[in-house]
């Protein structure tokens, strides 16, 4: 991966220590601006202040997951405060990573994921069919989310996807190690939760239509992603 860099720094050469006034790095399509320390007595601690105004998700997932292609695309902005400590682990389980992102146009590269979301956006919107990722009507979402990264666990906070006709907000984490999902929340749908299911399931759900709807909205389901990236499990949990 090619990579650039344009730093000022101060250094104290007898202690060792740096202090990193400003950073800026480019690499792939992405710009990141940074400032903090390099510094400790007996062992060396990096401390980032990194914002990213003009980059990619793809291009940063590609620092911490092992596939050839990375999970996600998308136009990323984020603001983080890293640490990675001086310790006999690999970098996932060393680095401390709290902060906020927002991806605008996202798009799942896993074709089995992709089809998904847009089932759920055809469904959310009262449609039947969706068509298959790649074609014409593939959805573009917009995820935003605090997360705090420890031990290569990643607590997210404050979640939101978005797509057309739903939105899911809720907590949960996702494991960078072994690639588990425990995400749980509510999903908002414009539909009712009749038209969402459709076929005979609608029959038999039209009674609950009165149960789920709030705020103006058609359905307020609570939802759980379990299992992992590659075989995602979501559940609509039809209870109050």
């Amino acid at each position: 991966m090619g990579l650039t860099a344009e730093y000022k720094t101060v250094v104290d050469a007898i202690e060792g220590n740096v202090v990193i006034q400003s950073a800026e790095a480019h690499f792939l399509r992405s710009t990141l601006m940074a400032h903090g320390s390099i510094s400790g007595r007996d062992s060396k601690t990096l401390a980032l202040d990194v914002d990213g105004r003009q980059a990619r998700v793809e291009d940063l997932l590609r620092l911490v997951v092992k596939a050839n292609r990375p999970p996600l695309d998308g136009a990323l902005s984020m603001h983080a405060h890293v640490v990675l400590p001086t310790k006999q682990e690999p970098f996932l389980r060393r680095v401390q990573l709290q902060g906020d992102f927002t991806i605008n146009g996202a798009e799942f590269t896993k074709r089995t994921t992709e089809q998904k979301l847009n089932e759920l956006s055809a469904r959310a919107r009262g449609k039947k069919k969706a068509k298959v990722a790649g074609g014409s009507e593939a959805v573009a979402a917009e995820l935003k989310s605090a997360v705090k990264l420890h031990s290569g666990i990643a607590t997210l906070s404050d979640a939101l996807l978005a797509v057309p006709g739903a939105v899911a907000s809720g907590a949960g984490t996702y494991n960078l190690l072994n690639e588990t999902i425990d995400l749980h929340g509510s999903l908002t749908m414009h539909a009712t939760l009749s038209k969402a299911a459709g076929g005979i399931k609608s029959v038999v759900l039209i009674p609950l239509d009165l149960f789920f709807k709030k705020h103006g909205a058609g359905a307020v389901v609570p939802v759980r992603i379990t299992g992992t990236y590659s075989h995602p499990v979501i559940k609509v949990l039809l209870t109050k």
